[in-house]
């Protein structure tokens, strides 16, 4: 691959990069809550909890690909149960005024999580992918040597992988329903996009995943123009050189 083929692989990788980079630190970036959220139509009869007490908890409240809206990760913190002095008499301890948990963690959305952890990875991986897609790129420019190019396309194969992988789970994330638990332990089932709008994560990973795709048929491409520039150069020496022979 040329050094224009590397500047346009390269210059579209950044953009991935870029994409993926502002979904991980913004808090809000996957999904964000739409309304002061009821909990009570949402748990099981028999729960206790006032509603009034949970839902300004987390208003504005969002998740993000790394973090929610406090800076909680995904695993940090304790289930609802542990800050509630007496679940019986709906009594919070110091819940609404710490912020002291991830919302699946909180409730105990365990399908939620495992989801939200590998949509995390994901992310990770294609942007580590990405950084080094570029600083291949533009060695090769630099350089003119092959192994660059190779680099990049595997590099870009990569991104085209978990972006993939990210882009799924989101939407399964956001879609599907999964079993969560209330402060005294009763299981209900919560989806996402009943109480939540969907962020600009998942569309930010359908561009960097179609762009990760353009780049791995820009490489093939430039690469199989390369091939036959030389295969050219190789035919007019050879037959430059045949009169001389003679």
């Amino acid at each position: 691959m040329g050094a224009k083929g590397h500047v346009i692989v390269g210059s579209l990788t950044l953009i991935c990069m870029i994409f993926a980079g502002t979904s991980l630190t913004d808090g809000r970036s996957l999904v964000k809550l739409n309304e002061l959220m009821d909990l009570t139509k949402t748990m099981a009869a028999e729960t206790t909890l006032v509603s009034k007490r949970v839902p300004g908890i987390y208003f504005p409240y969002g998740i993000g690909v790394y973090q929610d809206t406090y800076g909680n990760k995904w695993t940090e913190g304790s289930s609802m149960k542990d800050y509630y002095l007496d679940p019986a008499d709906n009594v919070p301890a110091t819940l609404s005024e710490t912020h002291p948990a991830h919302w699946v963690t909180l409730l105990e959305c365990d399908d939620h999580k495992t989801r939200g952890l590998v949509v995390l990875s994901s992310g990770l991986i294609a942007l580590i992918a990405s950084f080094f897609a570029i600083v291949a790129s533009f060695a090769g420019v630099y350089t003119g040597k092959g192994v660059f190019g190779t680099i990049s396309l595997v590099c870009n194969i990569l991104m085209v992988l978990f972006f993939l992988i990210g882009t799924a789970l989101m939407g399964s994330f956001y879609n599907e329903g999964f079993d969560c638990k209330d402060n005294l332990g009763n299981t209900f089932e919560l989806t996402m996009k009943d109480h939540f709008d969907l962020g600009y994560a998942l569309p930010f990973y359908v561009v960097a995943l179609v762009v990760s795709v353009v780049n791995v048929a820009c490489i093939f491409a430039f690469g199989a123009m390369v091939e036959e520039e030389h295969d050219d150069d190789s035919s007019s020496e050879s037959s430059g050189a045949r009169p001389d022979e003679e």
